[in-house]
């Protein structure tokens, strides 16, 4: 999400919602859109006063962005073809961001089709991916993870271009860990709702959603079995923030390298963000090979804070001309970072992660339910006690494979989610917005006993042809 000047972010009505939405691009005939399409597409955007983002090693666009009055959006595309991710800047309310996302997406669906590309409403590539070469982002980036020792394990047909509809949910920094352990705990709840990516290669998997097994082992950019942490769902609940950072941080090295003036820097001597902070400088080189000194500064702990993908996310922007790296250590070493931070940030928030592109039409309904949550988290602990924190994460696996018909600890999960969506009812009707309408989706779920990953398989078992009418958008 983009920054914003940080309220206090706990009452009814101050909460902000961003939108950070990926959803797949396919050719007419259903399968992946290559690198080149990509970069012709891009060129169209330029054109509609998009502003690029150029690679500064290879000159390519990696991204755009533009402001439309008082909404300001940007597009990757983060495996470099297959998948087109958007985000908004943060509005007050659901309708905010609905009117947000319409306006933009009223520019960008034209562009898409003059080049006769679809974006769908499904949770990961359908069709066949034959050259990952060419389909998989082709920037620095890559460059910079074979240098940290990296190998692209998640770049492979089946974990490629998985798509999901992040939501950033305005919050304060001290309820930063409690939102983060009872989101997290519900994992499986969102899964079972939201899971849609059952089919690739134009076969159907043995998941409903395929999604969450890759961000939880097999979509991971490592050598190192210690970096199996940083994604999904953690070992254990957090105390604090200073416990959440200590607990991602505590990796053989970066997972991500360091950003100087656009560019990558590569640390010479592997080393991770617990330990370079502690440093008055560090040797690096960028990926032409050029020696950097580097030395730790404010800058880098924004970098840092986001070098994680659990499936609830908590992000913090620090005021570089507020805080020192010297007393950001000493704060987090004392677990005093709630004190320290709260006059000290630009923006303040959590970014559900789980949830998949939603079905064409129901994109607030993912938004709405995040929303509601976190602002009825008592209410959300009355459920999330039944079980243990080990029941909760078996629940995520059980979810992915069998949707709505999943176990909690033997426990059916169909009581378990009409009480969930409650609490997000009430979470949402003490905001007296009217939010609580978009929830209208999970209801007809739980009725009729079907995910969006059942009605896909529903209209793939017709026909291709009435899967991707199902799925696309027109």
């Amino acid at each position: 999400m983009y920054n914003l000047k940080v309220t206090n972010q706990s009452g009814n009505k101050e909460r902000t919602i961003g939108l950070e939405f990926e959803n797949p691009v396919l050719r007419k005939n259903g399968e992946p859109v290559s690198y080149d399409e990509m970069q012709s597409l891009w060129q169209s955007f330029v054109k509609r006063n998009w502003k690029p983002k150029v690679d500064p090693v290879l000159g390519i666009i990696d991204g755009l962005s533009k402001d439309f009055n008082d909404v300001s959006a940007s597009i990757i595309s983060d495996a470099g073809a297959g998948n087109f991710e958007l985000a908004l800047s943060p509005q007050k309310n659901i309708a905010g961001a609905k009117e947000a996302y319409d306006l933009v997406m009223a520019e960008i669906l034209p562009i898409l089709e003059e080049h006769n590309i679809m974006l769908v409403g499904f949770g990961m590539q359908p069709g066949h991916i034959a050259d990952m070469e060419d389909f998989r982002r082709k920037n620095s980036m890559y460059v910079a993870w074979t240098e940290l020792g990296s190998s692209d394990k998640y770049a492979n047909e089946t974990s490629s271009a998985i798509s999901a509809h992040q939501v950033g949910v305005g919050a304060n920094v001290r309820e930063l860990a409690e939102i983060t352990n009872e989101i997290i705990k519900v994992t499986g709840l969102i899964t079972a709702l939201c899971g849609n990516s059952p089919i690739h290669n134009w076969e159907k998997l043995p998941y409903k959603e395929w999604r969450i097994i890759c961000m939880s082992g097999l979509r991971m950019v490592s050598n190192y079995a210690e970096f199996i942490k940083v994604i999904g769902f953690p070992e254990r609940p957090f105390n604090s923030l200073s416990d959440i950072l200590r607990y991602y941080w505590d990796t053989p090295f970066m997972m991500l390298p360091l950003l100087r003036n656009d560019q990558w820097i590569i640390p010479d001597e592997k080393i991770n963000f617990l330990s370079y902070f502690k440093k008055k400088e560090i040797m690096g080189h960028d990926t032409a090979g050029k020696s950097v000194q580097v030395i730790p500064e404010a800058s880098d702990v924004n970098w840092a804070s986001i070098q994680f993908w659990s499936h609830l996310k908590p992000h913090l922007t620090v005021d570089d001309s507020k805080i020192t790296v010297k007393e950001f250590v000493e704060k987090l070493e004392a677990d005093r970072l709630e004190e320290y931070l709260e006059d000290k940030l630009t923006n303040c928030y959590v970014e559900c992660r789980v949830a998949g592109a939603a079905p064409v039409g129901e994109e607030m309904a993912i938004p709405s339910l995040m929303v509601g949550l976190v602002n009825n988290l008592e209410e959300l602990k009355t459920i999330t006690q039944r079980y243990t924190w080990n029941d909760w994460k078996e629940l995520v696996y059980d979810a992915a494979v069998r949707g709505l018909d999943a176990e909690v600890a033997g426990d059916k999960i169909l009581p378990v989610l009409k009480d969930f969506i409650e609490v997000a009812k009430n979470g949402l009707i003490a905001r007296k917005f009217g939010e609580e309408k978009n929830l209208e989706p999970f209801y007809v779920r739980m009725e009729t006993g079907k995910n969006p990953a059942d009605l896909a398989l529903e209209h793939f078992e017709k026909s291709k042809e009435d899967f991707i009418n199902f799925i696309r958008y027109k």
